[in-house]
């Protein structure tokens, strides 16, 4: 069993940042186009290239490195309950990032 490095942590901390930077911005709006969608829903294959494309722009993101997952960041209790109907919920991605090449596995929230 491998632990992070302060290099992989940093990493991690870049890419969290700006990933929700950007998804937190974005997500809202694409979904809206589409049609509202309820917090827990699970992310739609936009969504996804949303993250995806954002994630491995990063300057951060290890060359070759791959996604094992990216699924929807479970929101707050307080956004889940206070949800309206046909109104935008804001919506997170969570990602597993394997980089095959350092030998790491990288979470970002």
């Amino acid at each position: 069993m491998s632990y992070p490095t302060p290099k992989v942590i940093h990493f991690c901390l870049v890419i969290l940042f700006c990933a929700q930077s950007f998804i937190i911005s974005t997500l809202p709006a694409q979904t809206a186009m589409a049609q509202a969608l309820h917090p827990l829903d699970s992310l739609t294959a936009e969504e996804i290239q949303t993250a995806a494309r954002v994630l491995h722009a990063s300057a951060q993101f290890p060359e070759g490195a791959l996604f094992s997952t990216i699924v929807l960041k479970e929101p707050l209790k307080n956004d889940v309950l206070g949800y309206q109907p046909g109104r935008q919920a804001r919506r997170q991605a969570f990602a597993v990032i394997l980089d095959r090449k350092g030998s790491a596995i990288q979470v970002v929230k």
